[in-house]
């Protein structure tokens, strides 16, 4: 920040002090691989744009979701239906189906998510997706099948 301001800076070195000024030094802002900075005057904000496991297990979450409710909307489904969900996929999103499961259930009004399509009726809708990189089969049923 001196640098910035124009003012000096005193550093020591094997016990001699040596004065430097913003002429003496090259300032050099460089962001770093996997984050994205914005610069306002003296002041940087840098945001680490990297996914962990977790960020990631909830974005398939929420994929799976807008992906059901689409499905669900042009099937004809009213908004109250209740239904029955298969998804056939990859053990990565199985993890995240998982965990998010009472999430998932009640965002789509999902009685039941099943990775097993055994007993199941014909569908209502259904189609393969992409879930952040994975790949899915996601089929809806109606509750009383």
């Amino acid at each position: 920040d001196k640098f910035l301001g124009g003012h000096a800076v005193v550093v020591e070195i094997e016990g001699e002090p040596i004065v430097l000024t913003d002429e003496d030094v090259q300032i050099e802002r460089i962001v770093k691989p996997g984050v994205v900075a914005a610069n306002q005057g003296n002041l940087t904000i840098g945001l680490d744009m990297q996914l962990n496991e977790d960020l990631w297990e909830e974005g398939v979450a929420r994929e799976i979701v807008n992906k059901v409710n689409t499905m669900r909307k042009e099937a004809g489904l009213a908004v109250t239906d209740r239904i029955l969900l298969y998804i056939e996929t990859t053990e990565r999103a199985k993890k995240a189906i998982i965990r998010f499961h009472g999430f998932l259930s009640e965002e789509v009004l999902a009685k039941e998510i099943s990775f097993v399509a055994a007993g199941f009726s014909t569908p209502f809708a259904g189609g393969e997706w992409d879930l952040n990189g994975e790949t899915a089969k996601i089929f809806i049923y109606n509750h009383l099948s």
